[in-house]
């Protein structure tokens, strides 16, 4: 890697890090989507019991948004990942 592809690296690592682009982290994604899950199979439930179609539809779709939540969750954290371990790698072959 040259010095100039290791400073970008640092770069984007710092900004991650100090700049608060990671205010909402990739686990923070997760949580929000694990407890959008649960809620939207809890609307779904409920709407059984009452025989409500309004309210299982609600559910089903906060599920899912709970599903898409997760996985931004996951991507933010791959990026971030890859992004440490290319630093990491610069530093290592300055």
């Amino acid at each position: 890697m040259s010095t100039e592809q290791a400073a970008r690296w640092d770069l984007i690592r710092h900004r991650f890090h100090y700049e608060g682009i990671h205010d909402m982290s990739g686990t923070t994604d997760k949580i929000k989507g694990v407890a959008n899950e649960a809620a939207g199979k809890a609307k779904q439930g409920a709407g059984e019991v009452v025989g409500s179609d309004k309210l299982k539809t609600e559910g089903a779709a906060q599920e899912t948004k709970g599903d898409a939540q997760k996985a931004v969750g996951d991507a933010k954290n791959a990026v971030k990942d890859a992004a440490n371990k290319a630093a990491d790698a610069a530093n290592k072959n300055l």
